[in-house]
């Protein structure tokens, strides 16, 4: 999808994390910002006025990821956002072909010389990295950064 959607108002803090952001990026020239909030405040959806700015108002076009801490947050932030690509780790899919975690199921391809047409993986990764705004866990993109630095 090639659009972000905000159906929400925003809350006075995420209008202020996001003031803050912007302040952070044109006034003092920061290239990261950190945020800190509490539970209940909305961070998620702040994360993505965040990156509609960012996308609109600095690098146009550009794409955003915004990493989280579990898995269960990325199941959170695709449930409120449908135009995130979320990825999560090989094993968090299931190979419908050799019926077990793609992870599993790419080892054995890969010693039978082999690989499935549809792997759900590869086309989430795939999404993740030609989305505009991609999805992902701090476990998985630290993982990439050492091991696959290249898939961007």
């Amino acid at each position: 999808m090639n659009k972000i959607k905000l159906e929400y108002d925003p809350r006075p803090q995420q209008v202020e994390i996001l003031d803050f952001v912007k302040d952070s990026i044109q006034t003092q020239d920061k290239k990261f910002v950190m945020i800190d909030a509490p539970t209940g405040v909305g961070k998620s959806f702040a994360a993505v006025m965040i990156a509609d700015w960012y996308r609109k108002e600095v690098t146009k076009g550009a794409k955003v990821d915004i990493i989280t801490n579990t898995k269960l947050l990325q199941d959170q932030y695709t449930g409120d956002f449908d135009f995130m690509a979320s990825l999560k780790g090989s094993n968090s899919y299931w190979c419908k072909k050799n019926s077990m975690p793609c992870g599993e199921s790419k080892m054995i391809n890969k010693v039978k010389g082999k690989n499935c047409q549809l792997c759900p993986h590869s086309m989430a990764k795939n999404a993740f990295v030609s989305s505009i705004v991609g999805l992902t866990n701090y476990h998985l993109i630290t993982a990439y950064a050492m091991y696959t630095p290249d898939i961007y």
